[in-house]
């Protein structure tokens, strides 16, 4: 793993080689990947958190990605891998490309992630039973991760919808 200090946000990413073993386009320009995160899976913990992500053997620290996780993580857990929705842009270009799995080295998660349901659960007496959220593009992706995640299911027929 190589480490580069990037923007002085929370740690230092350490960056692991991975493998792209699923390549859904979505439109001409988003893409849903699937990636072998193999044993490092367990330090995604919540809906939310992020990872960095660059072409292997890159050290050019403008060619990160900052993509968020769209899995749940105890899917995660159970496949080992990690899912991302994923648009074109100059630090992405070559997850579009070609067929089959690739290489990339992805981060550890980053983020706090989203409390949502300690949040909710605060406020038993919420009079409202349902909540709509509303997001686009590939700004669904820690929505989706969100409601995977079962968080936002609340009991009593308290939950959400996208």
């Amino acid at each position: 793993p190589s480490s580069t200090s990037l923007l002085g946000w929370g740690p230092d990413p350490v960056f692991s080689p991975s493998t792209v073993t699923s390549s859904t386009p979505l439109t001409p320009d988003i893409v849903s990947l699937t990636v072998d995160y193999g044993g490092r899976v367990d330090e995604f913990t919540k809906a939310g958190q992020y990872v960095q992500v660059r072409a292997p053997g890159s050290n050019d620290d403008k060619a990160v990605a900052y993509l968020a996780v769209s899995a749940a993580p105890r899917d995660a857990k159970e496949s080992g891998t990690l899912d991302f929705i994923v648009k074109r842009s100059d630090s992405t270009a070559y997850l579009f490309e070609g067929g089959g799995p690739r290489s990339l080295s992805v981060s550890q998660p980053m983020g706090s992630g989203f409390g949502a349901s300690d949040v909710l659960r605060g406020y038993p007496d919420f009079p409202v039973s349902r909540f709509v959220l509303a997001c686009t593009g590939t700004g669904i992706s820690p929505v989706a991760s969100l409601l995977r995640s079962g968080e936002l299911e609340l009991g009593g027929g308290r939950g959400a919808k996208l």
